[in-house]
């Protein structure tokens, strides 16, 4: 089976994805947080994904989190997958719901404890975009993010 992880940028993606690694179930899953993924295959030219993101845009990264998805999700067989907080929109959402293999959860996360979280980290190039347009892209996303099972820390 296949699962992913979504939510805003901040909710705890990635410490979840880390906590899963020690439940005896998941012990023949791989774990990979997309945006490491793509730091790591995609580009070796950065210091950091806030520098590459910054330097390439924020288009190219979205693009290149979907390539990235579907590739994961048709190499492996047991995996658990942290996607970036802007990975799905409605086409990827449509795609993923339509497989019996891929099941999805929701770290439903308030804006608050995500925006300080998130506030002051240089890899986080959204954040100089201010709390307020960042608090309407959150609005946003929860419409896609509330397809999913929540998922609680």
């Amino acid at each position: 089976m296949k699962y992913f992880i979504c939510g805003f940028s901040g909710c705890g993606k990635t410490t979840k994805l880390n906590s899963l690694k020690e439940y005896e179930d998941y012990k023949d899953y791989i774990f990979v947080d997309l945006d490491d993924y793509i730091f790591e295959k995609f580009d070796k030219s950065h210091d950091s994904l806030g520098e590459l993101i910054s330097d390439k845009g924020f288009e190219w990264f979205r693009q290149a989190e979907k390539a990235a998805l579907l590739k994961l999700l048709e190499e492996n067989k047991n995996i658990w997958i942290a996607l970036g907080g802007g990975t799905l929109d409605e086409d990827i959402v449509t795609f993923l719901t339509l497989r019996s293999d891929v099941e999805g959860y929701w770290i439903n996360e308030s804006f608050e404890v995500c925006w300080e979280r998130i506030r002051q980290d240089p890899n986080r190039p959204m954040v100089g975009l201010g709390e307020d347009k960042l608090r309407e892209i959150y609005q946003d996303r929860q419409k896609i993010f509330k397809k999913f099972k929540t998922l609680d820390l």
